[in-house]
């Protein structure tokens, strides 16, 4: 925010290819509050001479408005892990995976029931939804590390919810791994699912721990690529919700009518005379599954490679209470 500032305007030529991209100069008399969301925000702020000095001055930023370490350094993420995967015994418009197949047949007969306002088109797939606080027999099974976080942030706020749990009605694929890095969940068309039905479990959680951060990387060119860390998983507290929402979700879905088997593949490679795998599940159905200390890991491990981001952004000052995001959470 300024009161007479220098405004560069870069329209993208995503939305009118024939715009000019020469930068333009605007001089403003009055207040001015400017906004680019979570991401852009705090790049647009570094480069208006406003943030952490000590970085400012590296950029070469030619007039340091304010010293505001916190810009670019409070960036949050609504983390979200899917799985675990089944296969199910279901009618063909139950779920949505002839649609992920771009089955050609089903998309001509589902374009013409949604003419009428009917069919598969009308829905999103997304048959159950909840929001969830533990009780006071799960708080334990949420590890240490979050009992603080509850206490503090959760404990006084009954209709505050740790975790959203949802079920897709289709095979959803991984996308927006930490490895990778990606931030926008994109859809690749090699990615079509397996031959059957399929319900997804899928986990977010609301408020993370975790913070990541975002930095200008250029003081003039605002097409260079950011300084960019999502931050995934930084904080201890953020695993163990994700963990018992994995344990619990496999003991439901497992327990469906409509159950057939489990997709490996949305499972940690379990030893195999472990009471976990599925293969022990398998032939001990309707048996609660013990999970070893050594499991414990590999779902913490597979957790930490599979979470990905909501694409929720929310980036926060907390000098000023600033908070700029797709929605305040």
């Amino acid at each position: 925010m300024s009161t007479s500032s220098d405004v560069v305007s870069d329209t993208s030529k995503l939305i009118d290819p024939t715009a000019s991209m020469k930068p333009r100069t605007t001089q403003a008399r009055k207040l001015v509050v400017l906004s680019s969301g979570a991401i852009g925000t705090p790049l647009l702020l570094e480069r208006s001479g406003i943030g952490n000095k000590h970085h400012l001055t590296k950029l070469g930023i030619p007039q340091i408005i304010s010293h505001l370490p916190s810009v670019g350094a409070t960036f949050r993420d609504h983390h979200i892990f899917v799985g675990p995967i089944i296969k199910i015994n279901a009618q063909e418009d139950d779920t949505m995976d002839d649609i992920q197949r771009l089955n050609t047949s089903t998309l001509s007969r589902l374009s013409e029931q949604f003419q009428a306002g009917k069919g598969g088109l009308t829905t999103n797939y997304i048959d159950v939804g909840l929001k969830w606080r533990p009780s006071n027999s799960q708080l334990h099974q949420l590890g240490p590390d979050f009992k603080s976080i509850w206490e503090t942030q959760f404990a006084s706020k009954p209709d505050k919810p740790v975790l959203n749990l949802a079920i897709y009605s289709w095979y959803q694929i991984y996308h927006c791994s930490i490895s990778d890095r990606r931030y926008i969940d994109t859809f690749n068309p090699a990615d079509i699912p397996p031959e059957g039905r399929y319900l997804t479990a899928v986990t977010l959680l609301n408020y993370p721990s975790s913070t990541g951060s975002i930095h200008a990387t250029s003081s003039t060119n605002v097409d260079a690529p950011a300084d960019f860390e999502v931050g995934l998983l930084s904080h201890a507290a953020d695993i163990g919700p994700l963990v018992w929402a994995y344990k619990w979700w496999r003991e439901v879905l497992l327990r469906l009518p409509c159950f057939l088997e489990e997709v490996t593949s949305s499972h940690p490679t379990f030893a195999k005379n472990s009471t976990a795998s599925a293969e022990y599940v398998r032939r001990h159905p309707g048996e609660k599954i013990h999970y070893s200390d050594e499991d414990e890991n590999l779902i913490k491990e597979f957790i930490s490679e599979k979470v990905k981001t909501g694409a929720h952004s929310l980036y926060r000052d907390t000098r000023f209470g600033l908070i700029v995001g797709v929605r305040v959470l």
